[in-house]
């Protein structure tokens, strides 16, 4: 599912890309791949990239949408809010009504949902100060730690 930045380094502090986490997230979760996509709605992921297949077949599955119209911003960082997203929507997870579970997750923004599910479950402990850090960019590890914990609740 993560193979490393190289063939001997995982890179664990990285920040971690769009593309990269979609398609850990995708092949995490066996979220059906078309090897071979003909289109693409972003104009910034084209059919030749290793990551298309992963992007394209998220997309399609009404689990990524970019972050503009027609944009998927592939080699961009993504935020703790985001990956999460894309995690748990990858799993088939989703959202619980949002709680007050982190000072700085306001339960009407578009991430809370995401958070106070995993919150609940076990899957995300934020930090030593309370706070959850959504719009922060997540690194490689913090992305293998929640990977694993949503496949335990699986």
């Amino acid at each position: 599912i993560v193979s490393g930045k190289s063939e001997t380094s995982y890179a664990p502090n990285d920040l971690i890309t769009r593309a990269e986490l979609t398609k850990i997230a995708t092949k995490a979760f066996g979220v059906e791949i078309d090897p071979a996509p003909n289109f693409t709605p972003f104009s910034d992921v084209l059919l030749t990239q290793w990551y298309a297949p992963y992007v394209i077949s998220a997309r399609n599955a009404g689990i990524v949408q970019g972050i503009e119209e027609g944009l998927f911003a592939p080699n961009a960082s993504i935020t703790r809010a985001a990956a999460l997203k894309i995690i748990l929507e990858s799993a088939g997870l989703g959202e619980a009504d949002a709680e007050a579970t982190f000072d700085d997750v306001p339960t009407d923004a578009w991430f809370a949902g995401y958070v106070t599910y995993a919150s609940n479950n076990g899957v995300v402990g934020g930090y030593a100060d309370g706070s959850f850090g959504p719009g922060n960019n997540i690194t490689r590890a913090e992305v293998a730690k929640i990977v694993v914990k949503v496949m335990e609740l699986q």
